[in-house]
């Protein structure tokens, strides 16, 4: 078994989806049994196989693995830091939406790129969250400030009551505008942040 575990774990390195994408899936079948092999190759020096490694240890979601999920957070790739994020939510950290907000850039949808694996997860995670991620309306960074926004929207519109209500709540809200003027910003987003209390 041992023989099979790391020939799956070779196949990772290789640069070829039909090959790499079922190797993964097998591992995280085998669950339990793939982790020691999966730890001694979360240092591999190629990032590609680094992000698998951790994609397949987030899904397999040991609690033991949290260690390898908060260094991961550091490490040079997005996609590796993102997964590192991803396990510690699956193991309910109690890190893991400071985790989630630390990679909040990591990994976008290529598709739609407004969003990245971590946002999709803070909206996914509903409104206990908008206390965190409200106060990222305020950042300096208007590329944060436009991707809190659409997670901030992702939330509210699945809420009871405010499935159909996204745009009178935002304009009695202070209309925020992740472009707007700085003091028409602040005056918006302290009504926001006065509104997400109940949610703490």
């Amino acid at each position: 078994m041992d023989g099979d575990i790391q020939n799956l774990i070779n196949q990772l390195h290789v640069k070829n989806d039909d090959i790499r994408g079922p190797a993964l899936a097998s591992l995280i079948r085998l669950g339990a049994k793939a982790i020691p092999a999966l730890r001694a190759a979360a240092n591999d020096p190629d990032p590609a196989m680094r992000a698998k490694v951790m994609e397949a240890l987030a899904t397999i979601a040991d609690p033991a693995c949290a260690d390898l999920f908060r260094h991961a957070l550091d490490d040079t790739d997005g996609h590796v830091r993102a997964w590192g994020a991803q396990g510690l939510v699956r193991i309910k950290d109690p890190g893991a939406v400071e985790a989630l907000l630390r990679t909040f850039h990591d990994y976008p949808d290529e598709l739609h790129g407004q969003h990245t694996l971590s946002s999709y997860t803070l909206i996914g995670m509903g409104s206990k969250v908008l206390p965190e991620v409200i106060p990222l309306l305020a950042d300096d960074n208007v590329y944060t400030r436009e991707r809190a926004y659409w997670v901030v929207m992702g939330i509210v519109t699945r809420m009871p009551g405010y499935e159909n209500g996204w745009e009178e709540l935002a304009e009695r809200l202070g209309g925020y505008d992740p472009h707007g003027a700085l003091e028409e910003r602040e005056s918006a987003v302290s009504k926001w942040v006065k509104w997400a209390e109940q949610f703490e």
